[in-house]
């Protein structure tokens, strides 16, 4: 039974390790459960429980741009702007019954003055299981710890300093990892579990013989949570980074069984040579996530916010054409490609 429950949350994009679990299952009502079942059958078999679809995971755009320029995201260029806690309350409880929220897109998240108050909003007053994806350039650990977010993981792509400065231009190893165990440290002596800390690594061929050296790394300092991602590469999108070698790919399966019992090691692929632990069949973003810009344009996914033009409209201005507008994308996502997800590799994956 247990197993099954695992399998369904993964299908959101959530691994579970010990602890996660019983805390999400504590922030889950009947509103949030209708909402998963809906999604997951809508994606499974078309068969539609509500003519108006709730999303299971919101991603919001605290920080639109970057104090790194990443080869693969290039967030460094974007000029910056910032969401304020009372826009980001307003999201929050127009979508109370979402389970997960993630307040960040291609941003740096930690870079709003007011992130640990929108974490806390999300996390203690409406009990949503929030994560975060961060630089770790600009973070204050005891802060986080104190706002209650499930699991944060840190980008570290190298753990060559060189290398590292090369792919993440502008970023510091040494002061990322310095940061990751002040927050490890600020769990211990604030004696929470929560949140995880996690490494989260976008898989390159600049970097792919580094995976057990980053796997290494983070033990080493009491990180058990490891996600490889491998580059996405879209016809709309204009980044660097090397699709990774299959060898690649397999040296991270190897490193799942050779750390079994010490860490969890997740592959993420976006290829049709390579399932991964995620993404097989239609694709889950579609039918579980609503993603916000910070000015309130809503998409179906943080992939498209590229691309301005592919969006359902402005969710402060015409809320309902928005949910409408997502209803039917959902509702005919599995007869034919949206001309919305054009170009994009992820809408069925035979693997």
């Amino acid at each position: 039974m247990m197993k099954k429950i695992e399998d369904i949350f993964k299908d959101f994009r959530t691994s579970l390790i010990r602890g996660e679990l019983i805390n999400i299952l504590r922030r889950i009502d009947r509103h949030r459960l209708k909402n998963i079942v809906a999604s997951y059958l809508a994606r499974k078999s078309g068969f539609m429980l509500s003519d108006s679809p709730r999303p299971v995971t919101i991603f919001i755009e605290t920080v639109k741009g970057c104090n790194f320029n990443c080869v693969m995201c290039r967030a460094g260029e974007l000029a910056k702007s910032y969401m304020s806690f009372e826009t980001f309350k307003k999201l929050i409880d127009l979508f109370q019954d979402t389970l997960y929220v993630f307040p960040y897109v291609v941003g740096e998240p930690m870079l709003n003055k007011d992130i640990y108050k929108m974490i806390k909003y999300s996390s203690q007053v409406k009990k949503q299981v929030v994560l975060i994806i961060s630089n770790f350039s600009v973070i204050s650990p005891e802060e986080l710890v104190k706002s209650e977010p499930v699991e944060v993981s840190a980008s570290v792509d190298s753990v060559n300093p060189e290398k590292f400065s090369k792919i993440r231009i502008n970023g510091n190893l040494n002061q990322v990892l310095g940061n990751v165990k002040k927050l490890i440290e600020a769990k211990k002596k604030l004696r929470s579990y929560l949140p995880v800390v996690s490494f989260n690594t976008t898989l390159m061929r600049e970097n792919s013989e580094e995976v057990e050296d980053i796997v290494k790394v983070g033990i080493s300092m009491g990180v058990n949570k490891f996600y490889f991602q491998t580059v996405f590469k879209a016809d709309f999108l204009n980044v660097c980074g090397e699709i990774p070698e299959l060898d690649s790919i397999e040296r991270v399966r190897e490193l799942k069984n050779k750390y079994k019992g010490k860490a969890k090691i997740f592959l993420i692929s976006y290829y049709e040579y390579e399932r991964g632990d995620y993404f097989s069949g239609y694709c889950q973003w579609a039918f579980s996530s609503l993603c916000i810009d910070v000015d309130g344009f809503a998409f179906p996914c943080y992939i498209l916010f590229s691309q301005r033009e592919r969006n359902f409209g402005n969710i402060f201005t015409d809320y309902d054409k928005v949910m409408r507008r997502r209803a039917e994308f959902i509702k005919n996502f599995r007869k034919k490609r949206p001309d919305i997800c054009e170009g994009c590799p992820l809408y069925f994956r035979d693997v």
